[in-house]
């Protein structure tokens, strides 16, 4: 595939490194002009050509001056906002044809935490079953409708991705989610929800992708099951969906911040928790 850019800093460059080295797509990386950030990407297993040295912001001619330089295909960043040169970055992508992969910022809100999966689980089945539907574009709960109108002309998927177990237990849950969202939602004939795992159980992302992608899917927006960011929702996954994306140019993928950080997934856990005490 074509190479992947990272400007997402080298204290975070690990994952997406070691999945550029898995999958053989070259990753340039973008980092501070500074010994520990060189080091840090070194050490990742970036090679010394691919790493490039400077301090931002940086202009819009400056981005595109290295995807050209470079023939980037997947630029990966943060959502820095003004101060982090994001929009110079999403305007020379989208001049060049480059697919831009977002991680994110926070919310800043702490999210709740349950004790178990399943518990989880078992609340995000409630809300689907209890919520009315919302004319709100921005509402999971109205997603279909969402999916449908952006571009109807397209294939879309929804993939809830969970972390996943060895314990069969562990998973039945998730079925469960998945059985009760295609029979309430009612996905139309051009769109899609799944379920994939990050690790332990099948079927993984990329399998999953790969399956999606091969029945003409062409717009996949990925929902991390996860009830706030770290290091699955802020390095693993957007590493994963950059890789996925070079190999699948042709297909839109779409990381959206974890379930856990949606207000009213909050507003939802804040009523249950209410009742039981």
């Amino acid at each position: 595939g074509a190479p992947v850019l990272l400007t997402v800093g080298a204290r975070h460059i690990d994952p997406y490194a070691a999945e550029a080295i898995r999958t053989g797509i070259p990753a340039i990386a973008r980092v501070l002009d500074d010994p520990a950030s060189v080091s840090a990407c070194l050490d990742a297993g970036i090679p010394r050509e691919r790493i490039i040295t400077g301090r931002g912001p940086f202009s819009t001619e400056d981005n595109v001056a290295l995807i050209r330089q470079f023939g980037i295909g997947v630029m990966v960043t943060k959502d820095g906002g003004e101060a982090g040169g994001f929009p110079a970055k999403r305007e020379a992508a989208a001049s060049e044809a480059c697919r831009l992969i977002v991680v994110a910022r926070d919310t800043g809100s702490p999210a709740p935490a349950f004790t178990t999966t399943a518990a989880l689980v078992q609340a995000v089945l409630a809300a689907v079953r209890s919520q009315p539907k919302s004319t709100d574009p921005s509402d999971p709960s109205n997603l279909k409708n969402d999916l449908n109108e952006e571009n109807p002309m397209n294939k879309k998927s929804l993939v809830l991705l969970a972390h996943g177990s060895r314990n069969p237990r562990w998973c039945k849950p998730f079925d469960e989610l998945i059985d009760d969202l295609q029979a309430n939602v009612g996905p139309a004939d051009d769109t899609s929800i799944c379920l994939a795992h990050l690790q332990m159980s099948e079927p993984s992302l990329p399998s999953v992708i790969d399956g999606l992608a091969s029945q003409g899917v062409e717009d996949i927006r990925i929902l991390p099951m996860l009830m706030a960011g770290g290091n699955h929702a802020d390095e693993d996954i957007p590493a994963e969906a950059a890789a996925l994306s070079a190999r699948y140019p042709g297909v839109t993928l779409t990381v959206l911040p974890p379930i856990g950080s949606h207000p009213r997934f909050k507003a939802m856990l804040r009523e249950l928790i209410t009742e039981m005490l």
